[in-house]
Order: C-alpha cells, then sequence, then structure tokens
C-alpha cells in the first residue's frame, strides 16, 4: 500500500521464478472457446505462412505442431518461459504430443491449462501460509502469513468463478477477477517483503527472490518465508499469463459483444439518480428508527438477501454521526446506502498504521468503511478517518472498496464492484483505496495529504473536487498500483478540479508559491496507469508527477507508468515543465477512457441505479 514519502515497499515486479510444479488438473471449462479459437486460428495461419518459408511447399511440412502454437500463444506473456513451461507440462501430463499437428480442441484448451496450473500454484501458495502460520508463532513472519491469508482466502472460489465466466464469454469479469488476484497477491507480497527485513541496496534487491534470508526471528521461519514469497511471486506471474490470453480472446470476441449496450439503452431516459426509494431497513443514530448503528442494518440486510436473492436491498442512514466500522461483506450484492447528505451523514473511526506497528493493523484494516459486495451503491453521505496526521500517525483508510467474488447472485456475472455519488471522502494519508474491481465516483470530495487516491482498481473519478491538505511536506494525489502491462486497471480523473481553490499557499522564503510540492501522482508500482483529461489544475508544480521513493532512494518505476493529461485546464495544466516520462494524449488515445470503455460501465452502472445520462 502507499506509504510515507520516504518509507520502503517493495516493487512487485521482474520476472518470476520458474515453476516446475506439475499443475493438478482442474476441469473447469467443458466447453470449447470460440474467441480463443478465433484468434489461435489467426495466429495459426500466419504460423504456418512462415513455417513454409516459400510457396509450393508441400502440406505435411507447413502444418503448424502443438509447440509451435504454445510458443505463439506465450510470446506476449509477462513470463513467456513460465507460461511455455506450463503449457508444454500440462501436453505432457495428458499425453498429447507437442510435436503433432495442433487442432482446434487443442486450442481451445489453452486458457483451461493456464487456470488449472494456476489454481495448482494456489494450492501451493496456501500451504505455505498454513505452515509458516503453525510454524512461526508469534513473530513477523506469523503476522506476514496472516496478512497473506486475509488477502488470499478466498481465492480458489474466484479462480472458479473466473473460469466460469471464460466459459460464458464474459472476458471482461474474468480480467477484472484475475487483476483484482493480482492486487491480492501483491499486497501478500509485500507483506512477506516486509516481514524479510531486507535492506535496499544494489547487492540485496527485492527482485532477488531466490536468494536465501537471514532474520532477526530465525532461519527456519525465514526460509519457509522466502519459499512463501517465492511460490507467491510464481502464483502472481501464472495469473498474469493467463489475463494475456484471456485477454486476447476478448479481442477476439467481436461477435459476442453485441450485449453492451443492453442496460444503457433499456434506462436511457432516466437522467438522475433516484434518491427516494423506498428502504428496506433505516438507521438513525437518534434511536427512533429500527436500527442505531450502520453496521446493525448491514447484518440485517446480509440475512435478507439469503431469503431475497433478487433485486436491490436499500438502507437509509439518516443525519448524524455514526462512529463505527462497517464492512459490506462478498456476499452481501446489491446494496444501495442513502444518507441524508454528505454534510448532515457521516460515518467515521480512527484506525490508523504506525512506524513501530503498534496498532497491529495493516493499511487496509484502518478503512472506517470496507466494500467487497459487488453492485455497491453510495448515495449523499461522508465517509471519514479522522486518525489526524503526526508523525506517530501514517495509514488511515476512510474507505476501501475490494472486489473479493465475481458472484451477484445466482447464475449472474460479472458486475462492477461500487458506485458512489454525492460523497465525502475525508482523511489524511491514504484517504481513498480503490484496491481492485471496477468502480465509479460522480461529484463525489476527496481530501488527503499523502497518495490519498490509491489502490489497483480500474475506476474512473468524474466531476470529483481533489482538495490536497497542504503540509510542510510533499502532497500527492495518486499512487496507482498496477504491477503488469495486461492489467486492465488504472484511475482516470475526467472533468474534475483539483487544488482549484489554491490561493492560500505556503510561503516560502517571503514569497507566495502557487505551484509548491503539489503532484498528480506518483507510482506506487512498476506499470501505474492514471489519466487526467478535462480537468481543472489549481496548484500543481510543474513537473506534475513525482518519482516514488524507497528509504531515500528512487525506484525505477516511473520508467514503465503511464501518466497521461488530456485538455485539462487552469494554472496547473501547463505542460511545458513536466517529467519526461509524463506525456500527452492523442485524440483518438484519449478514447480508450471513457467510462464506457475502461470500467465497462455501460454493463453495469445503470444496474446498480447510475442513469447512462451522467456517465454516456
Amino acid at each position: 500500500m502507499a506509504g510515507n514519502l520516504d518509507e520502503d515497499r517493495a516493487p512487485f515486479h521482474g520476472r518470476g521464478p520458474k515453476s516446475g510444479r506439475k499443475g493438478v488438473k482442474w476441469c473447469l471449462i467443458g466447453a470449447c472457446v470460440i474467441a480463443v479459437v478465433v484468434v489461435l486460428i489467426v495466429g495459426v495461419a500466419v504460423g504456418v505462412r512462415r513455417h513454409n518459408g516459400k510457396k509450393g511447399g508441400n502440406a505435411q511440412n507447413s502444418a503448424l505442431t502443438v509447440g509451435d502454437a504454445v510458443n505463439k500463444t506465450c510470446s506476449g506473456a509477462d513470463d513467456v518461459d513460465l507460461c511455455v513451461q506450463t503449457l508444454l507440462s500440462s501436453f505432457n501430463q495428458s499425453h498429447v504430443s507437442i510435436n503433432g499437428t495442433v487442432d482446434l480442441m487443442t486450442l481451445a484448451s489453452f486458457p483451461r491449462r493456464l487456470l488449472n496450473a494456476t489454481r495448482s500454484q494456489m494450492t501451493v501458495v496456501q500451504q505455505g501460509i498454513d505452515e509458516l502460520v503453525l510454524s512461526a508463532r508469534n513473530t513477523s513472519w506469523e503476522r506476514a502469513a496472516r496478512a497473506c491469508n486475509a488477502s488470499l482466502y478466498d481465492s480458489l472460489p474466484m479462480l472458479e468463478e473466473i473460469a466460469s465466466a471464460t466459459d460464458q464469454k464474459n472476458y471482461d469479469a474474468a480480467k477484472e477477477g484475475l487483476a483484482a488476484l493480482r492486487t491480492e497477491t501483491a499486497d501478500c507480497a509485500e507483506a512477506l517483503f516486509e516481514a524479510l527485513n531486507l535492506p535496499l541496496n544494489v547487492s540485496s534487491s527485492p527482485d532477488s527472490v531466490n536468494a536465501s534470508f537471514t532474520t532477526a526471528d530465525g532461519l527456519f521461519s525465514g526460509s519457509l518465508g522466502a519459499t512463501l514469497y517465492n511460490s507467491t511471486v510464481a502464483f502472481s506471474f501464472h495469473l498474469s499469463n493467463a489475463l494475456t490470453v484471456i485477454t486476447n480472446a476478448d479481442q477476439g470476441a467481436g461477435a459476442f459483444a453485441g450485449r453492451r449496450r443492453l442496460y444503457r439503452r433499456r434506462l436511457l431516459a432516466q437522467a438522475e439518480v433516484d434518491r427516494n426509494v423506498e428502504p428496506n431497513y433505516v438507521v438513525s443514530a437518534n434511536g427512533d428508527a429500527e436500527f442505531k448503528k450502520v453496521q446493525e442494518a448491514v447484518n440485517a440486510a446480509v440475512n435478507l438477501r439469503y431469503r431475497k436473492p433478487d433485486g436491490r436491498i436499500v438502507i437509509k442512514i439518516m443525519a448524524g454521526e455514526y462512529r463505527e466500522k462497517v464492512l459490506v461483506p462478498k456476499d452481501l450484492w446489491g446494496l444501495t446506502v442513502i444518507g441524508d447528505g454528505a454534510t448532515r451523514t457521516t460515518i467515521v473511526w480512527d484506525d490508523y498504521t504506525n512506524p513501530m506497528n503498534t496498532t497491529g493493523l495493516r493499511t487496509r484494516e484502518t478503512s472506517t468503511f470496507a466494500v467487497e459486495g459487488r453492485g455497491f451503491l453510495a448515495l449523499d453521505l461522508t465517509f471519514k478517518n479522522d486518525a489526524g496526521q503526526s508523525e506517530t500517525v501514517h495509514q488511515a483508510v476512510a474507505l476501501r472498496a475490494t472486489l473479493r467474488s465475481l458472484s451477484k447472485g445466482e447464475n449472474a456475472m460479472g458486475d462492477g464492484l461500487a458506485a458512489f455519488v454525492g460523497c465525502y471522502f475525508l482523511a489524511n494519508q491514504d484517504t481513498l483505496y480503490s484496491h481492485s474491481g471496477w468502480q465509479y465516483y460522480y461529484q463525489c470530495r476527496i481530501d488527503g495529504t499523502v497518495d490519498y487516491v490509491f489502490g489497483n482498481a480500474a475506476a474512473v473519478y468524474q466531476e470529483c473536487e481533489l482538495n490536497s491538505i497542504r503540509t510542510v511536506g510533499q502532497n500527492t494525489v495518486t499512487a496507482q498500483g498496477r504491477t503488469s502491462e495486461s492489467e486492465p486497471t488504472g484511475f482516470v480523473f475526467r472533468g474534475c478540479s483539483v487544488d482549484k481553490d489554491s490561493a492560500d499557499q505556503h510561503v516560502f522564503m517571503g514569497q507566495n508559491h502557487p505551484y509548491r510540492f503539489v503532484y498528480l501522482g506518483r507510482p506506487w508500482k512498476p506499470f501505474s496507469r492514471v489519466v487526467f483529461m478535462f480537468c481543472e489544475l489549481g496548484g500543481i508544480d510543474p513537473k506534475g508527477w513525482l518519482i516514488w521513493t524507497t528509504v531515500g532512494r528512487g525506484s525505477d518505476n516511473h520508467e514503465t507508468a503511464q501518466y497521461y493529461e488530456y485538455k485539462n485546464r487552469g494554472p496547473g495544466a501547463a505542460t511545458e515543465q513536466r517529467v519526461a516520462w509524463s506525456r500527452l494524449l492523442s485524440d483518438e488515445e484519449a478514447e480508450d477512457y471513457t467510462v464506457e470503455k475502461f470500467i465497462h460501465g455501460d454493463e453495469w452502472l445503470v444496474q446498480v441505479g447510475v442513469p447512462a445520462k451522467i456517465w454516456g
């Protein structure tokens, strides 16, 4: 997660270790994946022509082998060697000759084989977590292992849902799920890396995942921890390889894309969010309603969901301050919460992390409000963490939104995670944790100091107000956590304002500095992706973006980050002095960052209650 400007973080990148482990057979996808076949047939045709080398060659010599098809399929993977090894090992287990001629059924089995291997590797990771918990009690290793368990405990069910989505040709949902699992895996790897307690220097790099580690907690647990770290990294690359193949399938599935505009057409005439829906439950801080606590109403909604498998459940939260932590669990899909206005209804708590870890909390655990149920909608309320800011208070999250399941009820797959309309997110460091899944924010306010919008969701923030709370150091608006080019994630800010009212600035050496130390973001992970378009930029430093630092030295994340701007305005919008590793988008490129294309809003926003006239 995003940390202090000089705090050590483990960059999750580099090539994963090769895994010679035989994959467990795991038949999930019975039908042929037609779109994969379409894509690979094209590759076969190209391969045949290249293999033949000249016109008039005989048919026997021009046939593409299974081994050739594997090499072509894996050519764009994050870890080509691991991808090839995984598929070839799978064919060896099923007694298919890699020198035989490839056929349609074999081509269609590629995604299944990669997902089987991914599940097998996840089983290895889970076994490693269990071993570490048992053998390293009361150490930093046990804490790291428990953190991994919290991140990955439901990964196997998620993989089954990804396979089901792929079988249904719902490739967008499958990619969303794979990206979410990679995000959880990166969180686990980061916790393990911190337990390794290695100094960051030239001879000791977090990329050296096969090194022998010695820690204050002892060699035995350290060895298990290093093994688990290796297994976790391998799992991540299995995920990204599967993501690459399914992305290729999606690109060849144009014939199946006709359903995308269905929901947009259905309610196109609706212009505003409906705030007058009849609630199932009402919460009042004064005690004059069924519940006094928000979590009590959420728990009741969970029970109602078991009896009511269809339709939305609505909770009305009356004006007042609700001092509590709230979790919307993954089993509670289709929940709407409505406040009496963001200035009148506030949910607040004060958990935080600190340098010595005396609170015992991970960043994700500090959130006042956490959303894990799909199809969530929040209207007109404030999420706040009032832990404050000091040298002993670091991360303190107001809201976290995390994708933990692709299911939205029986036989319903692929909806977005969460939408927020007219809400405030108020805290200091790490205010809004857009962790994973598809997320949408409309006319919201977000206040903070450092990395106050962070995570690895695919998220669009439209007409939102972002306010940097000025400190004596540097303010960074975003810290996006994309770890692979194959992940369809990133942050897109459309029509937002950033520090629009920036007249009250720091005075330095007697001079007013309207662009002092406020940056649009810094690359938390190697493929961080952030776009500001049609925004009003106020007091932004002319450089625009900042390099991520670890223990006082810069990382190289910015070399592969994707930081874009497009048709912004205001005193901070001038790009002449921007860092060389950011750039302007062309008109054609900007079309990829709409609500419809980037978070597939036409597939789910109308369903949850956000009409197309707002975002279309």
